[in-house]
């Protein structure tokens, strides 16, 4: 018997620019980008490390793009692959030092607990 795919999205960490911003394909996508920025991906590989479906994806990342925050890098064989900006663009630059505020601040709010 095949297993049954989950339609559920899981459970995800708040502790990137959700925190501020709300959960949100938007907020999903810049998320992972600024934790993974270093390295170039798919399309179909933000979406999914997003946990977003494919037609949110599509809607949102044109605006990421044309608003300078993505930019694509390169192609593997038909696949573009696309990076997060910074610091190539000052709105993601800002972008990275806040989601990395964040971060410490709940870390340190843990730490205390």
């Amino acid at each position: 018997m095949p297993k049954r795919i989950s339609s559920e999205v899981p459970e995800l960490p708040k502790y990137g620019l959700r925190t501020i911003f709300g959960d949100s394909v938007r907020t999903r996508i810049l998320d992972f980008l600024t934790l993974y920025r270093d390295f170039p991906y798919s399309m179909s590989e933000i979406a999914r490390n997003s946990h977003v479906s494919w037609r949110s994806f599509n809607r949102e990342f044109k605006t990421l793009v044309d608003l300078g925050l993505v930019k694509k890098v390169g192609q593997t064989g038909s696949a573009k692959l696309y990076r997060f900006a910074n610091p190539d663009n000052p709105i993601a630059e800002c972008l990275v030092k806040l989601a990395n505020q964040v971060a410490l601040q709940m870390a340190k709010k843990h730490a205390q607990q």
